[in-house]
């Protein structure tokens, strides 16, 4: 799916509801992209009801929200496997490797099973992104700083750089292009695109 170049939320909300790819509304994807990044996190079905509530404003039954889980998983049987297997090697050592090599602590003596397990499942996955993001910031440094171009924030995985007006344009494609090299060093088997904006500040979507 990845390789497709279609929309992975959306894709997603098209195999969950039964529509065609085309008919997905918003608020569907939204619903897909909670559930997916949710199952991530070790939300069940509560939490899943209660997250699209507060961050999507989407209302759900508890009912709704646990076949929708169960939906997920029989659509991507492989991530599901992944996610037991990468929960139960978090419990089991204490720790989780990104494929970067990085060690992440998942276990302290006062953590609940299911905290140490949440944790097996989203660090390899949240601590690979900022590995990641870390290398093309180091790259970006040496080639922007010198040109004067200043590195403002970084939230999750974006970074805002802030540059005159009229090498604007240069500088979104130098930007662009190593994170994308950032990330094909351990993305191998699936494209990793980058979006980049251009604008007098910035926004969150």
């Amino acid at each position: 799916m990845c390789n497709s170049g279609l929309d992975l939320h959306s894709s997603t909300a098209s195999h969950i509801f039964g529509i065609p790819f085309e008919g997905v509304t918003k608020e569907e994807r939204e619903k897909a992209k909670a559930i997916g990044f949710g199952l991530n996190y070790g939300l069940g079905a509560k939490g899943l009801k209660t997250n699209l509530k507060v961050t999507k404003n989407i209302d759900i039954t508890e009912k709704e929200a646990n076949d929708l889980k169960r939906q997920f998983q029989a659509i991507y049987p492989v991530i599901t496997d992944y996610l037991e297997k990468a929960a139960n090697k978090s419990l089991q050592h204490g720790y989780v490797t990104t494929l970067a090599g990085r060690i992440c602590k998942t276990r302290d003596l006062e953590d609940a099973v299911y905290t140490i397990k949440n944790r097996g499942k989203n660090l390899p996955i949240q601590g690979l992104c900022a590995d990641m993001l870390k290398i093309a910031m180091g790259r970006l440094f040496l080639l922007l700083e010198p040109r004067g171009v200043k590195l403002v924030n970084c939230i999750h995985d974006e970074l805002v750089f802030e540059c005159r007006a009229e090498e604007a344009e240069e500088v979104a494609m130098i930007v662009k292009t190593e994170m994308e090299k950032a990330g094909n060093l351990y993305l191998t088997n699936v494209p990793c695109v980058v979006k980049v904006t251009i604008g007098d500040h910035w926004k969150k979507d």
